[in-house]
């Protein structure tokens, strides 16, 4: 006997208040380390290597390691500054 396992409807994901379609727009304020070197598109070991060094501010939750986005943006900013110097 097969189990069926229902879909969770869209207005069911939805906060109370929050339109369907703006879910849709909002961006994640953390990245997982994946994402981050996504972002940035470079390795996991460079990205360690950049928090090791403290360039990029990470937090942790539990056990996992998340990257604000602010994080990165602060840090791409100081990267254009140090090179149009």
């Amino acid at each position: 006997m097969a189990l069926s396992i229902e879909q969770p409807k869209q207005e069911d994901c939805n906060h109370p208040g929050e339109e369907p379609h703006l879910r849709d727009k909002l961006s994640p304020e953390l990245l997982t380390v994946l994402e981050a070197c996504q972002v940035l598109r470079i390795s996991r070991w460079t990205l360690y290597d950049l928090i090791r060094s403290r360039a990029i501010e990470t937090i942790k939750i539990g056990r996992i390691r998340r990257i604000p986005i602010s994080s990165i943006s602060r840090y791409i900013r100081r990267k254009l500054s140090e090179d149009l110097e």
